[in-house]
């Protein structure tokens, strides 16, 4: 991602560096040695120390290397997950033939607000001006949507007695997706038409579906095997059956659920509505209020990266909606939740909780519970999620 190259109009300041600060105090020590003495020499090595250091300075202000300085921010890979190490370049130029030499460049990170040093790796000079890279690597250690920013520009004198700062109000948005790992859900196809009052979702049938002759290319989980059986056709499905309620995935949270704990609980359940989504099955999101029928990957990924606590909190589905069939409800408990009671929101559904043993949980008829310790991580929480799957002989969850 290239961010906009905004001027550098913030701040601007100017440190002596360790090295200045010596030459000055041996430039006063000599000339005060030389004056107490009466030694002219001494009074004269000092005076060159002195107006060494204050020429350094004044050519660093003359210089002025942030004039006309444009910036750009290049943000890599994309897209991005949660616990993945990305990689920063900053991109300088210099619309000047000379230019006080750079050292690098302090970039404001989100994840621990800490201030990350990026050194100068690559700098080329020409006639029309200066251009240098920056780069530097940082962790992207949690899921949301953030900004990376602002910029300090750093510059150093031509002695390097003094060093200059200046601030850049420049910030990059990015948005990091919860961590997924691949799970495999069975497909509609092996569902029998005797699972539509358990989990899952009922079979097709014929009379529900506008059927069109097979093309290359089209998707195989859309193919309508009992066509073939009857017409020795091969069709694909052109439109989802009307009377087939999609299966519903769907978070709530403790009112002081531990944020770590929430991030699990949305990677389960992105891992979950990405297999779906694979295995060419129709599904829903419901994040609070926002209800999402069949979104793309990005489109739930986004959604699933901006979503916070609060909105979670809710898990009737929409006014106006119809209760769904099916529902998968990932259910996160907080230190002072001491009883979770699933609301009865569809016909059959798996309440996968994530909290102590010591949480009591109160289930409506027909559903099943699937509970893991907060101790647990994604893979281990996916793993037994897939293998209650494998219990239930393909259920469409």
């Amino acid at each position: 991602m290239k961010a906009p190259s905004p001027d550098t109009t913030g701040r601007r300041r100017i440190d002596p560096q360790p090295t200045g600060l010596f030459i000055a105090m041996a430039g006063l020590c000599f000339t005060g040695w030389g004056i107490w003495i009466g030694v002219p020499a001494s009074i004269s090595l000092g005076g060159v120390l002195l107006a060494g250091w204050l020429f350094d300075l004044i050519v660093l202000v003359l210089a002025n290397p942030w004039k006309h300085v444009h910036v750009t921010r290049r943000i890599e890979p994309r897209p991005i997950q949660a616990g993945q190490t990305i990689e920063v370049q900053l991109n300088i130029s210099q619309c000047s033939a000379w230019s006080v030499g750079w050292q690098g460049c302090e970039d404001l990170t989100p994840w621990d607000d800490e201030w990350v040093v990026a050194d100068r790796n690559e700098l080329t000079r020409s006639p029309a001006g200066s251009r240098w890279l920056a780069t530097y690597h940082v962790k992207a250690s949690w899921r949301g949507v953030f900004k990376i920013g602002p910029l300090i520009l750093l510059a150093s004198s031509p002695l390097g007695f003094w060093r200059g700062r200046s601030s850049c109000r420049l910030r990059s948005g990015l948005v990091v997706w919860p961590t997924t790992v691949p799970m495999t859900i069975s497909s509609l196809a092996m569902i029998s038409s005797e699972t539509s009052s358990s989990i899952g979702l009922p079979q097709p049938h014929l009379d529900d579906t506008t059927l069109r002759e097979y093309q290359p290319g089209d998707d195989l989980h859309r193919i309508h095997w009992r066509s073939l059986a009857r017409s020795n056709t091969l069709l694909t499905r052109a439109e989802e059956p009307s009377n087939i309620s999609q299966t519903v995935g769907m978070l709530w949270t403790g009112g002081d659920a531990d944020p770590s704990l929430v991030d699990l609980g949305i990677g389960l359940l992105a891992s979950w509505a990405d297999a779906m989504a694979r295995s060419g099955q129709g599904f829903a999101l419901a994040l609070g209020a926002r209800w999402m029928t069949q979104p793309s990957h990005q489109e739930m990924m986004d959604a699933l990266a901006a979503v916070n606590e609060s909105e979670l909190r809710e898990t009737a589905p929409a006014s106006g909606r119809q209760s769904p069939d099916a529902v998968i409800l990932v259910a996160i408990a907080g230190p002072s939740d001491k009883q979770i009671d699933v609301p009865d929101i569809a016909h059959s559904g798996v309440a996968v909780i994530l909290a102590s043993p010591s949480v009591a949980v109160n289930l409506p008829h027909d559903w099943d519970l699937l509970r893991l310790p907060p101790s647990v991580n994604l893979q281990t929480a996916a793993s037994a999620l897939q293998q209650w799957f494998g219990d239930h002989r393909g259920a469409a969850l």
